[in-house]
């Protein structure tokens, strides 16, 4: 047995629901509290975007364009155990893609070179209140997953209560959770500001074994990604009702963008039509990128229409 073992915290959850927002809570937390972690983030998409919330001090993987509950399986074990060789940590956390099965990442952590070294703590799973609420008219392979996501959890954290149109249905989106997942611990929130210190003191606790065949979203939905780099400002209301019109099923859209007629640089997040536009105001000079995750975008097509979205040297105003 090692002298040290360091644990390993997990956060899963579909695309959107809020672990970025999570994770940043525990990261803040953690460091408040003195212990040495690293984060190991995972993106369905060839660009990182959320890894540029995580403090700089801290050592950071990045496993980007497929997801490590398959296809990069044997590249998270190697991470796990790279940062374990060069720094002496307290935890580690994996963000996985929001197409991941939780059971997958354990079965990865299991890997006889890390295995005896590290001590899986708690499977952390982000449940969007109102996508959960909408299950009965989601597509079977989706709601299959998310229920596999809550059932496999030992902390649940239900994010963006306030947007369900009745609040009557949260104590019932509470109850079915734990209908399906009694020993989870189960916190909610508008959003994804749970009490870092009660997950951070969450343990694993005895599932029920998930069925043989792996549930991987990205292959029974043909998920897919693609990364756009605009050369200059976006038309705001322009970009917005592209978003509304796309063919297909966006789940998710995520980067920097500059806009016409606005100085600076903005985050951008797209999850359940609705779109949100935050300054961003950390002074590092992140190149503009959108990454947009669904099915049947026709990324060539998409790309094509974003040039048109981009505002002309006269309409640009100061967004640049």
């Amino acid at each position: 047995m090692p002298e040290h073992s360091t644990e390993v915290f997990i956060l899963t959850g579909f695309l959107g629901a809020g672990k970025s927002t999570l994770l940043t809570r525990l990261m803040q937390h953690e460091l408040e509290v003195g212990r040495n972690i690293a984060v190991i983030m995972n993106e369905l998409g060839e660009v990182s975007i959320d890894s540029s919330f995580i403090p700089k001090e801290l050592p950071r993987k990045d496993l980007t364009d497929g997801c490590i509950c398959c296809s990069l399986q044997g590249d998270l074990s190697a991470q796990i155990e790279q940062l374990l060789q060069e720094h002496r940590l307290d935890a580690i956390y994996i963000e996985a893609t929001g197409a991941a099965q939780p059971f997958d990442i354990l079965d990865a952590c299991t890997d006889p070179t890390i295995s005896g070294s590290i001590e899986v703590r708690a499977v952390i799973t982000v449940v969007d209140a109102k996508q959960w609420d909408d299950m009965e008219r989601l597509p079977p392979e989706l709601s299959g997953l998310l229920l596999a996501q809550a059932t496999h959890a030992d902390v649940i954290v239900l994010t963006k209560t306030d947007a369900l149109a009745d609040p009557d249905r949260v104590p019932i989106v509470l109850a079915h959770l734990q209908s399906i997942n009694p020993s989870a611990q189960i916190i909610a929130s508008t959003r994804a500001g749970a009490a870092a210190s009660a997950i951070s003191s969450a343990e694993r606790v005895a599932h029920a074994p998930v069925a043989a065949e792996p549930l991987h979203l990205h292959k029974h939905l043909h998920l897919n990604s693609f990364a756009f780099y605009p050369s200059g400002p976006l038309i705001r209301q322009a970009f917005e009702g592209w978003l509304g019109s796309l063919p297909g099923q966006l789940y998710r859209a995520k980067g920097f963008v500059r806009l016409a007629g606005e100085d600076g640089l903005f985050l951008f997040q797209h999850s359940y039509e609705q779109s949100i536009f935050t300054r961003f105001l950390v002074d590092v000079p992140y190149t503009p990128v959108l990454v947009f995750i669904g099915v049947g975008l026709n990324p060539a097509v998409r790309k094509s229409e974003l040039r048109l979205l981009q505002a002309s040297d006269e309409t640009a105003g100061i967004g640049r």
